[in-house]
């Protein structure tokens, strides 16, 4: 009964130091401060150079969009000119951003994600998976409003089949957010103060 026990205690202990730790690497505590999700527990088998391509590419387009509004114009997705272009605004949309802020978060979340899913699947079903979640998302913005004239841009429908993807396969994978970040003081010394939330794939993808 006392080894029981003994085991109990040290279970407990074990699961609130997982909890109230943060990630083994460092930096990652960078973005959990502005409110991003943090990954741990799903190793990479190869470089993600797709991954990194695509980012590199959208930072490419969404920078010169930023600068020339004529491009954004031209390439954005408009649901009552869905067939611009053929429909390859359905696409092209997919690269464009409306500001820094948008663009970092997307690029953040395709990085954290997508080179997890390129992993799994390899280069070329990645890019399909890309291509199509992005296609699909498009359209479910357009059967919301077939009439609306707003432009669209963004990649946040293609990132969002990647997280669904992501979530469906590496469902024990481990996302932490930080809830509350300060400091405190203990006698003379001030200590840090956080709290580190972790959150099984699955269940950071139900709540998202």
């Amino acid at each position: 009964a006392r080894e029981l026990l003994a085991e109990e205690a040290i279970k407990r202990l074990r699961e609130r130091s997982l909890a109230e730790s943060g990630p083994e690497e460092g930096w990652k505590s960078l973005p959990a401060i502005f409110g991003m999700p943090v990954e741990e527990g799903a190793p990479l088998r190869q470089a993600p150079w797709f991954t990194w391509g695509l980012v590199g590419g959208i930072m490419l387009v969404s920078l010169v969009g930023l600068f020339d509004e004529s491009l954004v114009a031209d390439l954005a997705l408009v649901p009552s000119g869905l067939w611009r272009h053929g429909g390859l605004t359905l696409v092209t949309s997919f690269f464009l951003h409306a500001g820094a802020l948008h663009l970092l978060t997307n690029m953040y979340f395709l990085c954290i994600f997508g080179d997890n899913v390129e992993d799994y699947l390899g280069r070329a079903r990645f890019a399909w998976l890309v291509l199509a979640a992005t296609v699909a998302g498009g359209l479910l913005h357009v059967a919301g409003d077939p009439r609306s004239g707003v432009p669209c841009i963004g990649a946040s429908g293609g990132i969002s089949g990647i997280i669904a993807f992501y979530a469906l396969a590496f469902p024990r994978s481990r996302l932490g957010f930080l809830w509350g970040c300060g400091s405190w003081r203990r006698g003379w010394r001030m200590e840090p103060l956080s709290n580190w939330i972790w959150l099984p794939a699955w269940g950071a993808f139900v709540v998202w």
